[in-house]
This record gives C-alpha cells, sequence and structure tokens, in this order.
C-alpha cells in the first residue's frame, strides 16, 4: 500500500493536505455550529475531542508506539517519494521524550506523537457526527475524512489496529457524553431530546 502511493504522487499529497486539515476543520466548525443554534452537536464535538485527546496522550505515555513505518522500514527510495515527513514525522519527537534525560515540553513546538489509538480516527468520527443534520456539509464532510481516514496508514504512519482502536475510543467517548447529557437534562428537569446525544 505504501509503495502504491508512493508511485502516485499527487494522491499522497492531497492525503497529506487531508491528514493535516484536522485544525482547519475543528476551527470552521465550532464558530459554525454555534452560529446554526446546534449547540447540542457543539457541546458533543467539545467534551468528546477533550476526551479523547486526554485518553489517547495518557495511553501513549504508558505504552508508546513508534508506528509502522519505523517497523517496517521501508526503502529511503519509497520515502524519498512521499510528502515529507509521511509516516515518520513524529519520530524525532517522539525519540527526544523517550530518551532524553529531562525532556521539555514546549507549547510553542508541539508535535503529535501518539500513534496508537489513532487520534485522528477520532477527529474523522467526531466531525462526520458533529456535521449530521446538514445535508450539504455531512456530504463535504464525508468525502474529505474519507480520504483523511485513507491518509492515517500511508501520511499518519498508523497500523490498521490503531485505526479499530481510535474509533472505539471515539465510540467509548460518546458513549460517556450520551450518558452525562441525559444526565444533566435529567439534573435540570429539561426534556431529553432522543437525537440530541446519539
Amino acid at each position: 500500500m505504501i509503495r502504491w502511493f508512493a508511485d502516485h504522487p499527487l494522491l499522497s499529497h492531497l492525503l497529506s493536505v487531508a491528514y493535516d486539515s484536522w485544525l482547519l476543520q475543528l476551527a470552521a466548525l465550532l464558530p459554525f455550529l454555534a452560529m446554526m443554534g446546534r449547540f447540542d452537536k457543539l457541546w458533543q464535538l467539545v467534551f468528546v475531542f477533550s476526551l479523547t485527546v486526554v485518553v489517547a496522550a495518557t495511553f501513549s505515555v504508558f505504552w508508546p508506539a513508534r508506528g509502522a513505518f519505523a517497523y517496517f522500514h521501508h526503502p529511503i527510495e519509497v520515502l524519498e517519494q512521499l510528502p515529507d515527513g509521511a509516516g515518520i514525522y513524529h519520530l524525532a519527537k517522539f525519540e527526544y521524550f523517550r530518551n532524553a534525560l529531562s525532556p521539555n515540553v514546549s507549547f510553542e513546538n508541539l508535535q503529535g506523537v501518539v500513534t496508537f489509538p489513532s487520534f485522528h480516527t477520532c477527529l474523522v468520527l467526531m466531525t462526520i457526527c458533529a456535521t449530521t443534520g446538514t445535508r450539504w456539509l455531512l456530504a463535504v464532510t464525508l468525502i474529505w475524512n474519507a480520504l483523511v481516514l485513507i491518509a492515517t496508514v500511508p501520511i499518519g504512519g498508523h497500523y490498521v489496529i490503531d485505526l479499530s482502536c481510535g474509533g472505539l475510543l471515539w465510540l467509548a467517548a460518546m458513549a460517556i457524553e450520551a450518558i452525562l447529557g441525559r444526565s444533566y437534562a435529567t439534573m435540570r428537569g429539561m426534556p431529553v431530546p432522543e437525537a440530541a446525544s446519539a
């Protein structure tokens, strides 16, 4: 699969753009949901994002994973055909945090080092879920985030199991959000909409 994407540089560059678009998607989606009055979806997105990023980061502290590219040692000619840093962009920082005597976490130079579970998979699913109910935006989000999901292997350097566990993490966060949303509504004596937290 990696070699195939290396042989199709235009497609691999498109996947790279899609893979790196998560922050832009969130930055656009948060005010959009607020302007549309979709506060149920806004709450859900913020809660699920916060929970999944903390759990994924915490998990990686105790079970750090270097990723598939580091394991398979793809030939240099294959890596050179992929976008810069594809599959290995996180390795220098990963090794720094793993081996430095007293590593310094700088907010000026933050970079993702979590490969298991795949946080990009969580992002794809929460973004798609947040756009349900807006027909045109859901269609665009589905197509674009399908590219993001495909990119997690050749650009993000993930194993397929990373994606599966990212999906399970998202499901767990959604279940917790649904329980908390219903509990809050019950405490406040508010009606619980059937689809608000689903």
